[in-house]
């Protein structure tokens, strides 16, 4: 008589195993809090930039250090989606001495004002447009977008020749099916932006690119692509127009975007690994194992 959907009331952490995890990853991944400090550069002209939440600091703080292990001559900084406790902010400092992080709460003083009222109202519902609007309109130069769900378990011999080389194109890395809603429309969205995309296949993890995209190109996009879809992700489609065509791909065998179960034998010349969705990969609390073994 009744039908009520008893799971989609529960609190997200406790809908699936994988929520729970999730919720729960820096008590998983505590022992990273055990391990020495990674410096980095802050004189750097290339910027390493990632956007974390209270939930993701310890597996930011691993992913952080997987890379300064190999490479450890850029900048990082550290973008607060707003939860950031000042514990958090002291552990990021003490584990990765010269660390630049930008609070949440400074950011909107700063850029705000510059914003639309679509990508104003974009940028406050869907976190991960700081990803994009921030990253464009706050910094200069050089820049790495990472996320923070990344380990690095081999020397990034592309990435670190990327930042060696001041004239480089701008780099991705691949994702599959990750973009249903906007590839069937893609001969449209071609035709109304002017290029011409094959695929989206497009992943915003893990980027690099030498200076800011224009904020009218960013307007001009999400307009477009708004009108299609508002899917969780819709940054990643906005940046896959703005870069791909330009852009040169990372080796897919070595730069590998995780989204379900992985046959090991294609993790096997991994240097880095982006786990989609976490916690869902079992192999991802084995090889954080592997990393925080070799930094102790």
């Amino acid at each position: 008589m009744f039908n009520i959907n008893f799971h989609s009331k529960l609190p997200w952490r406790f809908q699936s195993k994988t929520n729970f995890l999730n919720e729960h990853s820096n008590f998983i991944f505590r022992h990273i809090l055990k391990t020495n400090p990674v410096a980095c550069n802050p004189a750097s002209d290339v910027n390493y930039l990632t956007l974390v939440c209270h939930r993701d600091v310890n597996i930011c703080i691993l992913a952080i250090k997987s890379f300064l292990i190999f490479c450890n001559s850029i900048r990082i900084t550290l973008q607060d989606d707003g939860s950031l406790t000042t514990q958090d902010i002291a552990k990021f400092k003490h584990h990765i001495p010269g660390i630049d992080i930008l609070l949440r709460q400074d950011a909107d003083k700063r850029i705000n004002s510059q914003l639309n009222n679509e990508l104003f109202e974009m940028r406050k519902k869907d976190v991960s447009f700081l990803k994009l609007i921030d990253v464009n309109l706050l910094f200069e130069g050089r820049r790495i977008v990472a996320d923070s769900d990344i380990l690095f378990l081999k020397q990034p011999t592309e990435v670190i020749d990327w930042i060696e080389t001041k004239h480089s194109k701008p780099f991705y890395h691949q994702v599959s099916n990750a973009n249903k809603a906007f590839e069937a429309q893609l001969p449209l969205l071609n035709s109304q932006l002017g290029t011409a995309l094959k695929e989206i296949d497009y992943c915003s993890g893990f980027i690099g690119f030498n200076e800011s995209q224009p904020l009218d190109h960013i307007i001009h996009i999400t307009q477009v692509l708004n009108k299609i879809s508002q899917v969780w992700g819709l940054e990643q489609n906005i940046y896959a127009f703005l870069l791909k065509e330009r852009s040169t791909l990372l080796n897919p065998l070595k730069y590998l975007a995780i989204k379900d179960s992985a046959d090991p034998k294609s993790l096997e010349n991994a240097c880095m690994l982006h786990y989609v969705g976490k916690l869902k990969h079992t192999n991802y609390l084995t090889d954080a194992k592997t990393v925080i073994n070799s930094l102790r």
